[in-house]
């Protein structure tokens, strides 16, 4: 009889413990939860700061346009540049509107975006639209006048460089603070568990005591199995089975906190490493690194989904190595496309029985690849990539390894999508509307960086610049128009795409003219480069009302020099291809316009 009640003890035991795992996981996954709440309500704030950004980039060049548009009208009296001064209204107050809307959320900004935006309105009023109704009755706009419009609108852009350097500062100071939000949050929870798991640990202890407290010796030993020392004796009477169970249960149970806490603190690391992240390539690394070693997989490859609805190769993870993407997509022939059709993840413990159809997963098996598991990256329903994780040990992965990496799985596909996303904004901002190259800022940037680079290689490291400017683009937008001057600016950026090399930096400097950076590249190679360019310019004009030529100025960068007197150097050697009669590249090897003289090559 005794023995019975032993094990109806054991049964109970049994209850309760499935009882407190389902509160455990319960407790997991409500506090993923709230993790998950944390990390998108902090980063609605950085998005919206990310959005208040491109308003102010808006307004600014809708003030612009404005400007660009009274110039043209005021020097030509052409009506067509009126366009680009209506458009700029328009766009001025839309993005106006966008501002106060927006900046109602950040109340201690809310002053200085609204004296912004009446500086830019005031100089509408006082000034643009006088200059226009007055050019339209065929009245001249005084010195003193223009000056006081040329004031104002400085007065505009130093305002709207201060706000935006507010802004983003306040968006920097969101992304930390959700990175710290993010420590916090998963520090307490960490906390949380091995309370959970301790109290755990004790009411089991509690209930064993009282259905063997006449047996001291079996208490003794099971405590000393708990705190993981078990060279006690098993005491009399150890052989029942309700007692060996509990035994092995107070293991187990050891075994599993031991494993929960280095399993929030992987999650917790790549968590971290993930936020860090500033580019989808970084995220990327972050991502394929942290889950193949959470589950100890030798080899990984990360998918994600393209706006085709393709699945295209990121990264691959090799033994430690990492390979960026190339051109693989998934398909029908390598197997793993079923896996995203089903939407499910999938555990193939032995590839000798079971493995994913098709010939990738052939070609891997007669590699030595035995086991594998794949894990789609989504937020909800939305499927945003799949993870491939491979051994070559049968039995490597299991479902429940499995389980654990899918806790994490949405908190990777809002990571990619903000990656994305940043990506993008980066894009817009470097590049040149018009033209579609690089714009001046990206271009400087670069600059700076190659210069740095120069600067503290161990080896020399070579680059050259080339400056070039459309020759008589002024009186070319007199003869024919800025609509067709801008058709010829976009006709040579086209140019210079087409026959960059890979590596070329191009990009618009300003007005008609443009800058490129060619890496490795000598000033005897970079004049060459020059040259060639300068020929398909006059050869290749985007009308045959009239011919195209272009005057190139070449510098190389040496040790005596800065980003600022190397484009120095490029501007005079331009200069001097002008002086000469334009349409012809010259070579600048001096700190002198002198020293240009005679180094040139010309149709």
């Amino acid at each position: 009889m005794e023995k019975g009640k032993g094990r109806r003890f054991g049964q109970r035991l049994i209850r309760r413990s499935l009882i407190a795992s389902g509160i455990y996981f319960a407790v997991l996954i409500a506090s993923l939860g709230y993790l998950y709440i944390t990390v998108s309500h902090n980063y609605s704030h950085v998005k919206q700061t990310a959005e208040l950004l491109i308003g102010l980039e808006a307004l600014e060049r809708a003030l612009i346009n404005q400007e660009t548009g009274i110039r043209g009208f005021s020097l030509t009296g052409n009506p067509e540049f009126l366009e680009p001064f209506n458009e700029g209204s328009a766009d001025y107050r839309l993005a106006a509107a966008s501002i106060e809307e927006r900046a109602a959320d950040f109340t201690g900004h809310t002053a200085s975006l609204e004296k912004l935006i009446s500086t830019g309105a005031a100089w509408h009023e006082e000034f643009a639209v006088p200059q226009v109704k007055a050019a339209l009755r065929g009245e001249e706009t005084s010195e003193a006048r223009l000056q006081a419009a040329k004031v104002q609108f400085d007065r505009f852009r130093t305002e709207q460089d201060e706000a935006a350097a507010a802004i983003s500062a306040l968006r920097t100071w969101y992304r930390e603070k959700m990175l710290q939000d993010l420590r916090w949050t998963i520090g307490f929870i960490g906390i949380l568990f091995i309370l959970v798991k301790l109290a755990e640990f004790f009411y089991f202890r509690r209930s064993t005591n009282e259905l063997l407290k006449p047996f001291g010796q079996l208490s003794e030993a099971v405590a000393s199995y708990a705190r993981g020392d078990f060279s006690a004796s098993v005491p009399v009477g150890a052989e029942d089975d309700e007692t060996a169970d509990l035994i092995r249960g107070i293991g187990v149970m050891r075994e599993e906190l031991e494993k929960d806490r280095d399993f929030l603190g992987q999650i917790f690391m790549l968590i971290s490493s993930i936020q860090e992240g500033k580019t989808s390539g970084e995220v990327f690394r972050s991502t394929i690194g942290g889950m193949a070693r959470m589950v100890e997989a030798p080899f990984s490859s990360l998918y994600t989904k393209s706006a085709d609805g393709t699945y295209r190769l990121q990264i691959r993870y090799a033994e430690g190595d990492y390979q960026e993407g190339t051109d693989d997509t998934l398909t029908e022939e390598n197997g793993i496309q079923a896996l995203i059709q089903r939407r499910g993840s999938a555990v193939f413990e032995d590839w000798e029985t079971e493995r994913p159809p098709g010939r990738l997963p052939d070609a891997l098996f007669h590699r030595g690849i035995r086991s594998s598991a794949h894990l789609l990256i989504q937020n909800g329903s939305e499927v945003t990539g799949i993870l491939n994780l491979t051994s070559r040990t049968e039995g490597h992965f299991s479902e429940t390894a499995l389980d654990r990496l899918k806790v994490v799985s949405p908190i990777i596909a809002l990571a990619i999508r903000n990656a994305a996303q940043n990506d993008q904004l980066q894009l817009i901002a470097m590049q040149d509307k018009l033209t579609g190259l690089w714009n001046r800022r990206y271009f400087d940037e670069r600059l700076a960086e190659m210069a740095g680079q120069a600067g503290a290689a161990s080896r020399p490291f070579l680059f050259s610049a080339i400056l070039l400017d459309v020759d008589h683009f002024k009186r070319f937008n007199d003869t024919w128009g800025h609509a067709e001057g801008d058709r010829v600016l976009r006709h040579v950026a086209d140019l210079m795409n087409r026959y960059s090399r890979p590596g070329d930096i191009a990009a618009r400097y300003g007005g008609e003219e443009f800058a490129v950076l060619l890496p490795d590249t000598r000033a005897d190679e970079a004049l060459e480069a020059a040259e060639r360019l300068r020929q398909l310019i006059a050869a290749d004009s985007c009308s045959d009302r009239y011919g195209i030529t272009a005057s190139f100025g070449v510098a190389e960068f040496g040790a005596e020099h800065s980003p600022e007197s190397l484009m120095e150097q490029a501007d005079k050697a331009l200069y001097a291809a002008k002086e000469m009669g334009r349409n012809r590249a010259v070579l600048s090897r001096g700190h002198s316009q002198d020293s240009c003289a005679g180094i040139q090559r010309n149709g």
